[in-house]
Order: structure tokens, then sequence, then C-alpha cells
């Protein structure tokens, strides 16, 4: 018969099963628990145990079990205090307990016999020694975070302190908390999978297995990065867990402001900086300008560039005057932080090649200097027979290198030309090429990032506590605008990230030995391009036709104009954000009965990411024109050697492109879920041996795509409608190494949720992660400890790289072909009568129409006939690792505490490339299959 104990603890545990919408996260609180005896070493039950943080006067009180035990989870990091009575002892109080993050102080107590108002108060720090738990990391403390060097003030950069901890070295990514990707790059345990990152409890990862935030040091309490652990209530990663703790209010307002600043000026200069600074002294000082000279040597040779970096924070309890006084019971604390960068760019953005004045005005005579053979433009309207070579064609050469100007024949030239800057660094012997023309020694980086923060905490009463808390940061990257003296912006690239997230918290103990926690939050993650002139220009506004603007619609950007040989003007469309929206939740109940804590969750995470033309290196979707040098070269096969300068801007003088292409996109929406459920069990065998059993489940959907626009997995049996002819072609002569009979076709993509293909990508998978642990405290300084578990990785819509999905088919491009005959005709325009191929570039067709439609899934298993194919197999199975450990603490004085331990893993089913090209020497009849 079950106890009625019994039956309230199962009611719970089938409501928590019940219960949910999504969630995940490592716990970053800590706990305080111990056992409570006579001077005979006797249980002592059913004492009060209060709990109370120093700080902010917030208690938890409890009673002990038949054991003498008491547990207090889920408490904040600070400085706490217990004090323990009972009937016919003395009152306890013992003070000056620090309890770090996500960390358990084990707090004895022996009760003295006499009267209850007698009381005895100690004052000592927690225990080093960890007596019940098995895990391996390093505290971060806030001492650790205000006297440590730290980059920009990211605290992330700390975790290279961290033993086992390995990262790529490089520190060049800390240079803004926005660039989260190489912030993130650590690793253990022989990099299998990712990194599990929190914030407060609450889930922080970002996108490509990054974390999403990065808070300002001021902002942080202190941070945890553990290596491994034996908690069955951890899980969704095979690497390292980052746990980070904000700082929280307190009964006494507090508060903190920082500023730092550095200036470019106070660099040294690179070489190419400094080649061009006395370059044009010297200059100056051979034309006879002594004033401009001076001048030069006045000005510092590094660009003026100079950052800012600064935060606040403030802090304290909820006052309302004659409405509300929230002491010992409501805090906040909200934090700012900014960084404003105006920097000098890398060098590599510095050297640049333009076409020279001389060029601009259509005389290429110059380059006759350089190379007569391979710089000679020739006339691409003069082409006749070869007379030396039958079925090959010839071109006349422009006299003297020269275009007049009654051939020049570009909508866009005027429009172009005068965004490209005047050539500063010409060779000084025009016998050498005139590349890297251009220093654009003042190419600036700029960033502004912002980043707002803030936490709430309330006890409502010795039963009910919560939490909440959010952010918001925005950085606006500017960069590599090498078009700064003759067209501010047009040059530049424009990132803008923008991340929200925020979660609430409820813990509820309703009695001594339970206690219900449960937690839901949101996060937002973008990767966007900000506006800039660029992103203003439509392709009517230089020239070209306005069925262009309508093609590009709310995604137009000025067509990309690209020289072989120069610098080009243009970029891809990148402003439509890449969105990472995730929603989670949490619950998870423990119970102290007897000798056992017992724990059980439930965790949920649902992950989305939408974007546009996706799996594209951006979006051509204004045009793009190439212009080489295919139609000024003598012959059409380019048997005399032609170069690219010079030849690609008279062909762009005289109109005519030898590529011209436009896409036409769609976009993506995908989806993927994470469960998790587990139960432990925390035996405490005796006073100073404590076993953990624990199991934990994992339930993970592959990614959906909303419409099912996408590519799916490779099929080895799928029949081609190829299939018949190419075995028949086969059987009319076979080689002697394989049959006709055994020779067969078959293979080929699948489109998801289509023709029967499941809509997820690869198959769902349930995962069992059993967990064991003890610890054996020796004595009251020693600890003996060891631990074995199974640990996934895993795989979400959040985690994949920019080419996920394969979108092919639902993406196209329209090129036109200019000539299919070496100019001796022409596709689109007439250059023979004056018409370039710009003033109509997509011309109509037979069909009616300018643009290729998407073929979508029309292609079937034929999509990626003859390509190269990339696909996630559908039997993938997430990466799996099993880790032990066993050491040794040992505690020496009140502060120093040294371990020996130690680790190992062994990891299967880890992700690797494999190429499906080789074909085996002796194959089986089913080896020859389409990829």
């Amino acid at each position: 018969m079950i106890s009625h104990t019994l039956r309230r603890t199962a009611a719970a545990l089938v409501a928590l099963a019940m219960w949910a919408l999504c969630a995940l996260g490592q716990e970053t609180r800590s706990m305080i628990f111990g056992r409570v005896s006579d001077p005979s070493g006797a249980a002592v039950t059913a004492a009060e145990v209060v709990v109370t943080n120093a700080d902010t006067n917030v208690s938890v009180t409890l009673r002990t079990n038949e054991t003498g035990y008491y547990e207090a989870p889920l408490l904040l990091p600070g400085n706490y205090q217990v004090t323990v009575q009972a009937a016919g002892f003395k009152r306890f109080q013992r003070h000056g307990i620090t309890l770090p993050i996500s960390t358990r102080a084990q707090i004895d107590v022996t009760l003295e016999i006499g009267n209850i108002s007698e009381s005895i108060s100690v004052t000592a720090e927690a225990p080093l020694l960890e007596t019940n738990a098995v895990s391996t990391g390093q505290v971060i403390d806030q001492r650790s975070l205000q006297d440590l060097p730290t980059l920009n003030n990211n605290p992330t950069l700390l975790a290279r302190l961290v033993p086992g901890v390995q990262t790529t070295g490089g520190a060049s990514g800390y240079t803004n908390p926005a660039f989260t990707l190489i912030g993130s790059s650590y690793s253990v345990a022989g990099n299998v999978g990712g990194n599990d990152f929190s914030i407060d409890g609450i889930p922080n990862n970002g996108n490509i297995r990054r974390i999403s935030y990065q808070p300002h040091t001021d902002a942080v309490l202190e941070f945890k990065v553990e290596t491994s652990n034996f908690d069955a209530a951890v899980g969704h990663s095979s690497g390292a867990s980052f746990n980070v703790m904000t700082k929280a209010g307190t009964n006494t307002f507090h508060g903190s402001a920082s500023w730092q600043h550095w200036r470019n000026e106070w660099n040294a200069a690179s070489f190419f900086a400094k080649k061009n600074h006395y370059s044009r002294i010297a200059a100056a000082e051979a034309a006879g300008n002594s004033a401009l000279a001076d001048d030069l040597r006045g000005r510092n040779i590094n660009p003026n560039g100079h950052s800012n970096n600064y935060s606040g924070t403030f802090g304290g309890p909820v006052i309302l005057p004659k409405l509300y006084n929230g002491k010992d019971r409501m805090f906040f604390f909200v934090s700012y932080s900014g960084l404003k960068d105006r920097t000098a760019a890398s060098p590599v953005y510095y050297n640049r090649t333009v076409p020279t004045p001389a060029n601009r005005e259509g005389d290429f005579s110059q380059l006759l200097a350089v190379d007569p053979v391979r710089y000679q433009l020739y006339d691409p309207l003069t082409i006749q027979p070869d007379s030396t070579r039958p079925t090959h064609y010839v071109r006349t050469p422009f006299p003297h290198n020269i275009i007049p100007k009654s051939r020049w024949n570009n909508p866009t030239y005027a429009a172009y030309s005068r965004l490209l800057p005047a050539p500063n660094n010409m060779p000084a012997d025009p016998r050498l090429e005139p590349t890297l023309n251009y220093l654009a020694s003042q190419v600036r980086w700029k960033f502004d990032y912002e980043a707002w923060a803030g936490r709430w905490d309330y006890q409502l009463n010795s039963q009910h506590r919560f939490f909440g808390r959010a952010h918001y940061w925005t950085n606006a990257e500017r960069n590599q605008d090498w078009l700064y003296e003759s067209a501010p912006r047009m040059g530049e690239l424009s990132g803008l990230r923008t991340g929200l997230g925020g979660g609430f918290d409820w813990v509820y103990t309703p009695s001594s030995s339970t206690v219900l926690n449960v937690s839901t939050g949101y996060q937002y993650f973008s990767d966007a391009v900000e506006d800039n002139p660029v992103r203003k220009i439509k392709p009517s506004q230089v020239g070209l036709p306005a069925y262009l603007d309508a093609k590009a619609g709310d995604y137009y950007t000025i067509p990309q104009m690209n020289w072989s040989g120069y610098d080009g003007i243009g970029r891809n469309f990148f402003g439509n954000p890449n969105r990472h929206p995730n929603i989670f939740a949490k619950v998870d109940l423990s119970r102290v009965m007897g000798t056992h804590t017992l724990r059980a969750g439930f965790n949920s995470y649902q992950l989305f990411k939408t974007t546009f033309g996706f799996g594209t290196a951006g979006l051509n979707t204004s045009g793009s024109f190439l212009f080489d040098n295919f139609f000024t070269r003598r012959n059409d096969d380019g048997f005399t050697p032609a170069g690219s300068l010079g030849h690609s801007w008279a062909a762009y003088l005289l109109g005519i492109p030898s590529g011209i292409s436009i896409g036409t996109y769609d976009s993506a929406a995908l989806h993927s879920g994470q469960y998790g459920w587990y139960f432990q069990d925390g035996w405490r065998v005796t006073p100073t041996l404590t076993l953990n059993f624990g199991l934990r489940m994992e339930y993970e959907t592959a990614p959906t795509e909303r419409f099912d626009r996408a590519i799916g997995y490779f099929d080895p049996n799928v029949a081609l409608p190829i299939a018949a002819a190419a075995q028949a072609a086969y059987a009319a002569k076979p080689v002697p190494e394989l049959s006709a009979s055994d020779f067969r076709v078959a293979g080929g993509n699948t489109y998801i949720g289509r023709n029967g293909t499941s809509r997820r990508f690869y198959q769902n998978e349930l995962m069992f992660l059993p967990r064991v642990a003890a610890a054996w405290q020796l004595n009251n300084r020693t600890v003996v400890r060891g631990g074995y578990g199974w640990y996934y990785d895993t795989l979400n819509v959040r985690d994949f790289t920019y080419g996920f999905p394969n979108q092919f088919g639902f993406n196209r491009l329209t090129e036109t072909v200019v000539t299919n005959d070496f100019g001796r005709s022409f596709n689109v325009g007439d250059p023979y009568n004056g018409i370039s191929p710009l003033a109509d570039p997509f011309p109509i067709r037979a069909d009616g129409t300018r643009f290729n439609t998407p073929v979508r899934d029309a292609l079937g298993a034929m999509a990626i006939a003859g390509r190269g194919f990339s696909f996630i197999p559908w039997d993938l199975k997430h990466a799996r690792q099993q880790r032990w450990r066993a050491g040794v603490q040992r505690q020496f004085g009140t502060s120093n505490l040294i371990e020996i331990a130690y680790a190992g893993s062994y990891s299967d089913n880890v992700y690797v490339s494999k190429t499906l090209q080789p074909l085996p020497e002796n194959p089986p009849p089913h080896d020859f299959v389409g990829h």
C-alpha cells in the first residue's frame, strides 16, 4: 500500500511529465545541505534550519528529516548564514559562508545541550571540499573578473584559464562583444559536438554553436565552466557547460561605472602605411611643394581612430516611496554597456586597383609600354576569319590603344566611374603594371554596440521565490569602405546583429523535503546587414532598365559591376536577417526521503530558424555584370595572350559585358525540437559516503522546413528516368569486369515531404544517458570522488552552417548569354548599331518571360545528376561520448585546496564527411548507384 506522502510525490511526478512547453538550461544556483546531530552523533529530527542570504536577508526555513538531514537548493550565489535550533539544545548560528555559483556546500551542525535561549555563534567560510558531487571545472569569481585583464571586458575570455579547456589561441574575436562565434571557440574532451551556454540558468545559445549574449564583466557576479558533470539533470551537450550568473540586487543600493579608452595613433604603423606616407612626402619635395611636405610630416601615419568601452550598473531593493518597500523581499539590478570603435581596418583592405585617369578617358597607350602583346586592345566589332588558322577569328587593334568617345556606349558609365577614387600609389616606372595603385590607408572599422540587461528577484514568502531577467543588445558594424574619398560608404560592408532574451523562474517549496522549480523563457538572435547607400540605389538610378527595380522588389541594391583585374563596385544583397527565435521551459522536482534525495525533471526546447535565399553567399537581386578580355582580345580561343588590366575597363566603356546574371530566391523556415527527462537518486549511504545514480533520456526531432522547400538525403535505391536507357547502352557494350545483368543505375536525391519521403532531413533519435557517481569523505579534509556517464551532442536547426538547407531548385539564376559566336552576332543588345546589351540585359523571351522561374522539386531525383552533392544521411546518429573521472581532493588550511584527478573519454558516432565517388575494385552488383 502506497503511503499518502508517496502518493503525493507520484502525483507531482505525473503532473511534471504532463506539464510542458519547452526548455533546457544548466543550473547556475547553488545548495547548502548537511546533517544536524547531538553531541553523541545521533540525528536531531525536526530541528529548524534557517538559511539566510546575508546580502538580502531572504531566508529559507527547513526542518531536518528522520536522519537529521536538511537541504536548501536553488540558492543564489552570495554570502549566507545558517541558524539551527531545536528543543533542548542551544541555538546555533554560523556566519561567513560564501556560496559560489553552481556549487554544493556541506554545513554539518552539532548542537549542544542547553536552553534554546542560549546560542553559539561561529564565523567560518564554506568548506572547499565537494562531498556529494562529482564534476570538473572552475569558478571564475568576482575578484578574478575585476582583477584579471579581459579584452574589452569580455568575461568569456577567462575560460582559457580553466584546466582541460582548449581554444584556437587567438584573441582577435574578443574585440567586440557581438563577435560571439570566435568568443565561443572552446572545446573539451576531443571537441566532439558543441558546448552549452546559459545565463542565470536560462539557455544562452546562439547559432552555429556559439554564445548568444556576452555580458559585460561589471554585470557578472561569477561564472563556472564545467568540463564534466555526472548529474542527470545536465544534458543536450557533449561539450563544456558555461554557466554565467549575473549580479542581483541586495538590501543596499550599489552600482558601478567604468570607461576604457585607447587611440589608434598610439599604435605602431604598418609597413605599407609608412611606405605610402614617406612616398607622398618625397613626391611633394620632388615637386617643390615644401609646404605640403611639411604638412605631411606633421600628420600621424596611422589614421585617427579610437575606442570607448563603457558600462554602468545599479541595483538594490525595490522601493516606491509611500507605496512599497521591497527590503528583505524584492530586488532589482540593471546594467548598460556600450562600445564605440573607430579604428583602422586591417591592412588587407588597403591595396586596391582602379583605372588610371587616362584609362577613364579611353586612353590605354601606357599599357603598351608594360606589354605590347597582352595589353593591346582589339575592336570587338572588327571580327573576321583568321587567314592563318581556318575556323578561327581575329580582330583589329584599336589605333594607339585609344578608344574614341564616339564608341563609348555604356548607359551606366557616368554613374559608376564617378564612384571610383583617383590612383594615389602609381608605380614610378611606367613599364610596371599599375596594379594596387590606390592605397586606401584611411579605411575605417566602425562598431556601435549597446546592451541593456535587467533582473528582478522576489520572495513572496518562505514557500514562493520568483526571478525574472531580460536583455537586449545590438551591434552595427561598418567596414571595408575603400571608397571613402570618392563615394563615402558606397564600398562599405555593413553588418547588423541583434539579440534579446528573457526568462521567468518560480521556486515552490511546499515542505522542507520537497522543492518544485518551473522556468520558461525566450531567446532571439539575428544576423543581418544594416542599411547603407548601396542598399538605397535601384538599378534604374544607375542607367539600367526599370524592370530590374520591379524584379528586385524590396531587396534592391546597386547592381554589381565587376571588372577583371580591378576592384568592382556593388555587393550581393545580405539585408534579410537569419533569425533564430527559441522558446523553452523546464520543470524540476526534488524530494528528500530519508537518506535519499530524489530528483526528476522534464525539459523541451523549440528552435526555429528563418531566412531568405538560404544556402546562398548573398543574393544577386539587382543584377551582376562581368567585364573581362573576352571581347577585346585578338583571338576567339585566346591564342594570343591577353591581360585583364585595360581590357576589362575598355569592355566597360564599350558597354559589352561577357557575363550577365540575376537571381530569384525563396525563403526558408526551419524547426526542430529537443526533449529531455531525467531521474536521479542521491543516496547518502553513510554520513561520509554518497552515491548518485541517474538516468536521463533525450529525444531530438530532426529539422523540418515549414513548406518542404529543400533537398533531403540521398536515396541509393530511388529509380531514375535515365536508368533503362543507361543500362541498355551498357548492355550493348559491356566491359569484361562487369556483366550487363549486374550493371544497375539507381540512386538520387530526395525532396523532403515529397513522394512519400519524410518531412525531416534525417531520423529522430531517442537517447539514453546513464550516470553514476560517488563521493567518499575520508576525513574532514579529504574526499575521494569518481563518476561515469554518457553524453550526446545536440543537432538542431541552430547548429548547422549557412549551407543548410540545400534549396537547389527553389533558388535559381537567370544568366544571359551575350553571344554564341565570339561576337559575330549578339543575343542581347546590338553593339553594331550602338545598342549596348546593358540597355536590355534580360530581353523578353519567346514565352513572354524575362527571368527563369525556380523549378522547385520538379526535377525530382534528377535534380543533382551530374553535380556535386553533399547531404546528411537519413540514418545519422548523434555523436556520443562516454566520460569517466576519478580524483582526490585535499584541503589545506582554510583557503587552499589541491585536487589530483584522472579524466578520460571515449567517443563514437562522430561526424565525418565521406566521399561517395571512389568505386571499389571488385564491386558487388548493387554498388553502382548514381550520386
